[in-house]
């Protein structure tokens, strides 16, 4: 399943991004203005069973970081605006 461009908003920054899920979820993130670069990040996922491939918001991630454990549950565009400020923040390298 691979969702259609979607757009969304971080800090000022105009995003699109579009996802794919399945055995893994793969987020894929474009800055608007130059959708040439991108940054893929993939997550292994456990899907519910009854309905494997139909709906994103069923994917939990687990981070970690400084000795601490947060898990971020996919249901929303808000929870990509949050991956994206902490990349901005994080790895600007990523968007250079």
């Amino acid at each position: 399943m691979k969702s259609q461009l979607r757009n969304i908003t971080v800090d000022g920054y105009a995003f699109v991004y579009w996802y794919s899920g399945g055995s893994h979820f793969i987020l894929n993130l474009s800055p608007k203005e130059n959708k040439n670069i991108k940054i893929t990040l993939i997550f292994q996922a456990n899907p519910p069973e009854e309905e494997p491939h139909t709906f994103w918001s069923f994917y939990d991630i687990s981070a970690q970081s400084n000795e601490m454990e947060t898990v971020i549950h996919l249901g929303k565009p808000k929870h990509i605006a949050e991956i994206i400020s902490y990349l901005m923040a994080k790895r600007q390298e990523l968007w250079i």
